[in-house]
């Protein structure tokens, strides 16, 4: 019931290497990262966490024509515990909707709370000198209900683990223009962690508050995943706190309008060649009246340039002369 691998169809890692595309979730190498999830139970009771196998009613599942696709995966216990996750694709979203259903078939009351977590391949990254940190950050990312706060590999291994509860928290993976998040449903207390271990970092958001469910009742656990580029207006879609994945930087002020404007214009012109051109027009223009203003006034100075240069000349050796007559 993992989340092993993402492709972006739409991204090559570079632009002369149009085959080669990125990857978010892989099971090897330095592009290695997974979106694992499972059901804890309290006290011993029927669990399904992310090593126990689940089955399916088919070999694969393709979106094709429709604009909705629901994968089901199934896992039943013999004390009667059955725990379905389904996962929600949507055609054009980079977001993904998880639900994981237990349901209790048994003569008892079972309690238990779900989990999420990200990991993903972790090493010191080599930076020149050009570097810059808003841009160039591989790592985790977390929201504690109040800021964002980006958390080094060093950081972790020098002062262990990062842990925090929230009822409005995500905890994401960046890595430049890309994103992994996991987002609980909001208004419920969970428990954020991040860690590392050797080269693998793990950030996960568990449900503090047990969940009961009665005998022949079922109880549904939702939690929104996002995997993919930092579009903006799919992020906010999610949550307005998420657009904090992106950092323009001690600039932000500037930045943010700037880029709202040069993606309101590429949503009417299609290209963003087009668009950085319409915006710089329109910066000069809502600048015009200054600029022409200093224009004026250079173009006068320039008049009386010659008659300066003459007085400079005459004066020399006087500067009390020079000034007054200036």
């Amino acid at each position: 019931g993992t989340l092993q691998g993402a492709v972006l169809k739409s991204y090559p890692v570079e632009k002369d290497r149009p085959d080669e595309l990125v990857n978010l979730l892989d099971t090897s190498g330095k592009g290695f990262g997974q979106l694992e999830s499972g059901i804890r139970a309290a006290g011993g009771g029927a669990e399904a966490t992310h090593l126990a196998s689940f089955s399916t009613a088919q070999a694969a599942y393709e979106l094709g024509d429709a604009d909705e696709l629901i994968v089901p995966l199934r896992w039943r216990d013999d004390s009667g515990i059955t725990i379905e996750k389904r996962y929600t694709f949507r055609r054009g979203s980079y977001q993904i909707d998880l639900e994981q259903v237990v349901t209790n078939d048994s003569a008892a009351t079972w309690k238990g709370a779900e989990y999420v977590r990200i990991k993903r391949h972790s090493a010191e990254i080599e930076r020149s000198m050009f570097d810059v940190d808003s841009y160039s950050f591989i790592g985790p990312i977390v929201y504690d209900g109040e800021g964002s706060k980006k958390i080094s590999r060093d950081d972790l291994l020098d002062d262990g683990p990062y842990e925090f509860s929230s009822a409005q928290g995500w905890l994401g993976s960046i890595q430049h223009h890309f994103v992994r998040a996991v987002v609980p449903t909001p208004g419920i207390d969970y428990k954020y962690s991040v860690v590392a271990k050797g080269d693998v970092a793990t950030s996960t958001a568990i449900r503090r508050s047990l969940v009961e469910v009665a005998p022949g009742t079922s109880e549904t656990l939702s939690t929104t995943l996002f995997v993919g580029p930092k579009l903006q207006e799919q992020l906010e879609e999610i949550d307005k706190t998420l657009k904090l994945t992106v950092d323009y930087g001690w600039l932000t002020i500037i930045s943010s309008p700037l880029f709202w404007l040069l993606s309101l214009v590429y949503d009417y012109v299609g290209n963003w060649g087009v668009a950085i051109i319409v915006v710089t027009f329109l910066i000069k223009l809502a600048f015009y009246k200054l600029t022409e203003s200093s224009g004026r006034s250079m173009a006068k100075m320039r008049q009386i340039q010659p008659r300066m240069k003459a007085l400079q000349d005459r004066y020399k050796d006087d500067r009390q002369a020079l000034s007054q007559a200036m």
